[in-house]
């Protein structure tokens, strides 16, 4: 016998296709959907604090992302795009990293390995507390863990990929990559979203180990990863996944309607629909969605390499 719901479920859901454009009504379903914030913290050296975002009103496990924010950013100021994440099925640990001690004379080299190391040990703890019973890390499918990271949690979420097999598949949100990673690549699959760079050719870039001139970094680490996803953004604010980022300065708004910056409501969605796509096929083996043979979105290009099956 096939279920049938209830009136009341139809009567809403009329309303709702009324009320809302037939093309943003999923989107609306899913803004709806409501999450659960939770927090756990552990001791290695240093105590280290997470921010995690879980769905509700669905079973887990979950497959769960790892995240690691912008050099001296908190889990917090990324909240609405973590919890869109977790709105998408995904069980998020945001990692409050440790504050370095000298932060203005920290090298971003030194500092990606740092972190990506915590993400690493992170995901240690994390797959400890569920095997002793945590109630919330208990939602963790331990075969479906991703690392996504922002500027130089981009970079650490590269280098963690190359260390730790048991990141499935890796994102790096508009974070220039430093480390042994630039050299030998990563074998998970891995997405770069980048702004666009134009080179000098007065003065054509020069490869750094310290510091990355225009993406020589980057192509190095493609050259050397199997799979990998490369969305180049004309005019993307490379703090716009934050919170802080959706409540734009004037310049920010005057930059968007001129066409010369993209909207941070513009970016938050278009990765959100990135993280869905890459992750629900690397991690859940999900349908590859056409996304991820070309993008959509004005303003981007899509490069794509795979030397294993799609």
């Amino acid at each position: 016998m096939r279920a049938t719901r209830p009136a009341c479920f139809v009567e809403l859901a009329w309303i709702a296709a009324l009320l809302i454009p037939a093309v943003g009504l999923a989107q609306h379903l899913a803004d709806s959907v409501p999450v659960r914030r939770d927090s756990v913290a552990w001791t290695d050296s240093v105590q280290i604090r997470a921010q995690i975002w879980a769905p509700v009103l669905v079973p887990g496990p979950f497959p769960t992302l790892l995240f690691s924010p912008g050099f001296g950013q908190k889990p917090a100021q990324y909240s609405t795009l973590l919890a869109s994440w977790a709105r998408q099925g995904y069980l998020v640990i945001a990692i409050e990293h440790p504050a370095f001690a000298d932060p203005d004379n920290m090298e971003l080299y030194d500092a990606a390995k740092i972190i990506a190391r915590q993400l690493v040990r992170s995901l240690d703890h994390v797959l400890a507390a569920r095997r002793e019973g945590s109630a919330v890390l208990a939602l963790v499918d331990p075969g479906r863990i991703g690392v996504v990271g922002h500027s130089i949690g981009g970079a650490a979420a590269a280098q963690a990929c190359a260390w730790d097999s048991r990141f499935k598949a890796g994102m790096d949100l508009d974070g220039t990559i430093f480390g042994e990673v630039v050299h030998t690549g990563m074998p998970q699959p891995f997405f770069l979203i980048r702004q666009h760079f134009t080179a000098n050719p007065l003065d054509p870039p020069r490869f750094l180990e310290y510091h990355d001139q225009a993406s020589l970094h980057e192509d190095s680490v493609w050259a050397h990863s199997p799979t990998m996803y490369w969305l180049t953004v004309d005019g993307l604010d490379h703090m716009s996944f934050t919170d802080a980022a959706l409540v734009p300065t004037l310049s920010a708004k005057v930059g968007t309607a001129m066409g010369l910056l993209l909207g941070a409501k513009a970016t938050q969605e278009m990765t959100t629909r990135y993280v869905e796509d890459f992750f629900g096929h690397y991690l859940s083996g999900d349908l590859k969605n056409a996304r991820l043979d070309r993008s959509p979105f004005a303003g981007t290009s899509l490069r794509i390499k795979r030397t294993t099956p799609p």
